[in-house]
Parts: C-alpha cells; sequence; structure tokens
C-alpha cells in the first residue's frame, strides 16, 4: 500500500545498485488496483513473470521482456483456487502452484498453452497438512509443507514428480500454520535452509541416494486409470494416479512392490530391484471384478422388528442405502469381495457385522 493506505499494486525495483533499490515499474499499470489484482508471490524467470494473486484465487503469467512495463498474458483461476505462489519447470511447459490452505495439494498445470492452462496432476505429503511455497532448482522441485517439513522431489519428469527426499522439524500433528514457512535451495553449496516458525532454523544437505519406479497403471482395456491409489509398499509411501495413469517413486537402493488398487478392480503389483540412479518402469492392470447386487434386512434386536430408515454402508466405500418399510435395502452394483456393512439407525446402537456381497445377509440392529 501507498502512505495514504491506498492499494499500490506489485512494485518492480532495479537492484543494480543493491544498496539503494530503484522503483523502475509497477503492474497493474493503472492504479490503485483491486483485491482481485493482489500479488502475494511472484517470481521473475525469463522474460516471463508467474505471480499469484490469492485473495480471489487467481493465478498470473506476465511478459516480463520489459520490466518496467509487466503485460499480463494470461489468468486463469481452478477448483479450490487461494493462489499462493508458483514456480515453473526448467522448460517453462509446466508451472507448480501452491494454495496455502489445509488440505489442498500441489498443482501441477501444462502452461505450453498459455490461453488455455491445463491441471495434469495434483500431489500431497499428507491430506490434512498445507503446501505453502515451491521453488525449482535443476530437476529438483522444494516444497515448504509446514507441518510435513520440507520435501525435495526430482522432476525430471515435470508431471509426474518423484520424492526422494525430506526433513520435519515440527514434533507435532499435522495440519495448520506450524512447521516449516520456507525453504531455500538456492546456495552455490548445495546447502539449503529451511526456516520452522516454533523450533527455528534448520541447514540440510540432500542425499541423491535413490532410483526412479515409474508405475504405468490401465484398466485392463489398454486405456489409462486416473484415480487409483498406487503404494510404494516397501516404504509406505501412496500417490493417486492422475488422468494419465502414471505415478513416479523415488525409492533408496533394494527391492521394492509397488502395488494399485482402485475400488471394484482386483490389486495388480511388481516388484523391482532398484539401485542409485536406476530408472525402470512397470505396467500395472487392474482388471474390474464381477459386480452383483447385495440385500439383506435390518430388524431390531431381540424382538425381529423390521426397522424403516436405517442407514445402511458398506464402509470404506461409496456404497450406501435407507431401508425400507419392511427395514429391507438393496445395494446395486457390488463388486464381488469381503467387506463390513454397518447399519444405523436413530436410538439403536449400531452394527458391524462382516459380509461377504455374494449372499443375501440380515443385519440386526
Amino acid at each position: 500500500r501507498n502512505i495514504n493506505g491506498g492499494q499500490a499494486g506489485m512494485h518492480v525495483l532495479s537492484l543494480a545498485s543493491p544498496e539503494a533499490p530503484v522503483e523502475i515499474g509497477h503492474w497493474p499499470p493503472t492504479l490503485p488496483n483491486t483485491t482481485a489484482q493482489y500479488v502475494q508471490d511472484c517470481v521473475p524467470i525469463g522474460n516471463r513473470l508467474y505471480a499469484s494473486s490469492i485473495y480471489n484465487g487467481i493465478q498470473r503469467v506476465l511478459d516480463f521482456t520489459n520490466p518496467a512495463l509487466p503485460t499480463e498474458i494470461s489468468s486463469w483461476t481452478y477448483t479450490g483456487a487461494f493462489s499462493h505462489n508458483s514456480w515453473p519447470d526448467p522448460t517453462g511447459n509446466i508451472l507448480y502452484v501452491t494454495d496455502e490452505v489445509n488440505g489442498e495439494p500441489l498443482k501441477i498445470f501444462d502452461i505450453s498453452t498459455l490461453a488455455a492452462p491445463v491441471l495434469v496432476n495434483t500431489m500431497t505429503s499428507n491430506p490434512q497438512a498445507i503446501v505453502h511455497n515451491a521453488h525449482v532448482k535443476g530437476n529438483e522441485l522444494y516444497l515448504s509443507n509446514y507441518t510435513e517439513g520440507i520435501r525435495i522431489l526430482d522432476i525430471s519428469d515435470p508431471r509426474h514428480p518423484a520424492e526422494f527426499a525430506s526433513a520435519d522439524s515440527w514434533p507435532g500433528l499435522s495440519g495448520n500454520f506450524f512447521g516449516v514457512w520456507e525453504v531455500c535451495p538456492f546456495f552455490p553449496s548445495g546447502t539449503v535452509i529451511a526456516s520452522d516458525m516454533q523450533t527455528g532454523l534448520y541447514v540440510y544437505r540432500p542425499v541423491r541416494d535413490y532410483g526412479i519406479v515409474r508405475a504405468v497403471v490401465d484398466s485392463g482395456a489398454g486405456l489409462p486409470m486416473g484415480g487409483a491409489s498406487a503404494y510404494l509398499v516397501t516404504q509406505g509411501d501412496s500417490l493417486v494416479t492422475p488422468a494419465d495413469g502414471i505415478v513416479q517413486f523415488a525409492p533408496g537402493p533394494g527391492t521394492h512392490t509397488v502395488l494399485a488398487r482402485r475400488f471394484g478392480f482386483y490389486d495388480a503389483s511388481a516388484t523391482r530391484t532398484v539401485s542409485v540412479g536406476s530408472r525402470d518402469t512397470v505396467k500395472l492392470t487392474l482388471v474390474r471384478r464381477p459386480s452383483r447386487s447385495y440385500a439383506g434386512t435390518v430388524t431390531r434386536a431381540g424382538s425381529g422388528t423390521p426397522l424403516r430408515e436405517a442407514g445402511v454402508n458398506v464402509l470404506y466405500t461409496a456404497l450406501a442405502d435407507r431401508t425400507d418399510a419392511l427395514g429391507e435395502f438393496a445395494l446395486e452394483g457390488a463388486p464381488e469381495d469381503l467387506y463390513q456393512v454397518e447399519a444405523r439407525c436413530p436410538g439403536h446402537r449400531p452394527t458391524i457385522p462382516i459380509g461377504d456381497r455374494r449372499r443375501r445377509g440380515r443385519s440386526p440392529g
């Protein structure tokens, strides 16, 4: 803001004399600016400037060829937008965007066509946590991740980052504004520093003792499968496949198993031996399970009287129904498997019988 309290936009200063910076430009060109134009964070890379307008959730790309007169060439919003920070990959075709909100993942946009940016992937180290800032150095992406510390990802495939290192200095629970606020990887020595708001300043040296395992998940018809969960079983890491069905892990040397899973499909897994610098690809085909209806009756314990409007849920799935006047429920299209089915009705203790969907069951309430 200016001395009168008005919104004064984003300022561009020349550091030709670092001890005496001189303002040479600003954006937007017309002042005062609006709240929608407020820039929370920006970074100039080449002849572009990437600017995040947090309050209205707008990500911007400006032409910075003339720093005295930046001009906007693209802007967009997206689901969950609270655009806090952004940084491009070395090609300038991929943009990493953070939103300083609990539960919002890192967003990965394809900006090769600036007029039509495409969200191609999202990632999070913990869905309860906040990704604060992203910085790119070479083929590595550094994230300050609040309660999840710092995370370092290999972005040799910029659409599918692979986390190979992390350090967590926050001893408490995940979520909210605690822990690592910022990370700086730009020292010529290779040293990385991180500021933890509660516990202090940390100095790190990344260790790059990993290989890449690329998992390609498809549906059995040769079609990529998005929305599948992929697990690096041996290290406890997990990712969700984007629309192209591809995820990457960066485990340390040794033998590692990758498993893919999605509701309604049989699991698929593959095991590979990893060495430092190795790269391997596994194809995981998920075959759909047979499905059928699963029906039953919810009754009052003791009397056996049918319970109306009882909620029936197959735990950890989207399958659910409510009982009719006869206490009956029916779940259509249930993939064959073993499930826990929970019945709840006001004024009654719930029950959770373990059932095989292939059998018609009765659930006492």
